[in-house]
């Protein structure tokens, strides 16, 4: 991509990724999957270079608790996080009518501890989702509450960029539209709007702070869960015909 970048085993540094998408999208319509790699081992970008300041993190309370080695890890996730807002601000003035759904791939595997000893199930799990668009949103309806997963985000750009009444067959849902349930089934965890459980303890259900959320039922959730990924399994594995007979019953 560029013989000046900074390369390892994950690929180029993310700005040199995003400059290399821009320069190779035209104006034909595309849908572009992008996997940035800065924020992952070694951490070897010259953070103060592009202006990164471990002072202003140090200066923070929960800051100042950090290790080197964690102010190292955190500044390349400011890093990218920099990268992405530039490649959004160029790709809005370079592209007509962009969409951007811009998430993280898997939770945090990096708790740090020294800063906060305790995580809630939502701190431990979640992953954020940001959609944006001005152009492409103008006439979409935000509903108040929102939870999905992965699965959610192809359907979701899709039903903006298809032509009206389009049909097409997905496992996820329009996270758009209010009149389907929000739950996101996610790895090995289902979310809401509200709450979060993981797979292997269905009882243990918490709300979005950490504290109990008695009026879910998780058993439910995780039966739904395993559901879907055995449709997934048998998509892979048998292909699109379902059987007749599933257990003995239609």
């Amino acid at each position: 991509m560029t013989p000046q970048s900074g390369r390892k085993e994950w690929g180029v540094d993310d700005e040199d990724l995003f400059r290399f998408v821009l320069e190779h999208t035209g104006t034909e319509p595309t849908f572009n999957l992008i996997m940035s790699t800065s924020y992952h081992p070694p951490y070897n970008v010259d953070l103060e270079s592009k202006g990164f300041d471990a002072n202003t993190l140090k200066s923070d309370p929960l800051g100042a608790r950090l290790s080197t080695e964690e102010l190292r890890v955190l500044g390349h996730l400011w890093y990218s996080d920099k990268c992405v807002g530039d490649f959004v601000a160029e790709g809005e003035r370079k592209l007509e009518r962009p969409v951007f759904a811009i998430t993280g791939d898997h939770y945090s595997r990096k708790q740090y501890v020294s800063a906060r000893p305790t995580h809630t199930l939502y701190e431990q799990l979640s992953v954020p989702l940001v959609i944006y668009g001005p152009k492409a949103l103008q006439n979409v309806s935000t509903p108040a509450t929102l939870a999905g997963s992965h699965l959610d985000i192809v359907p979701t750009l899709v039903n903006l960029a298809a032509p009206r009444d389009f049909i097409y067959h997905a496992f996820g849902r329009d996270l758009f539209d209010e009149s389907q349930p929000h739950a996101g089934y996610g790895c090995n965890a289902v979310i809401g709007p509200n709450f979060i459980l993981k797979i292997n303890d269905p009882d243990h259900v918490e709300d979005l702070h950490g504290q109990a959320a008695s009026d879910v039922n998780g058993q439910e959730l995780a039966l739904r869960y395993r559901q879907l990924h055995a449709l997934g399994w048998w998509r892979a594995m048998k292909g699109n015909q379902w059987p007749a007979k599933i257990g003995g019953h239609d």
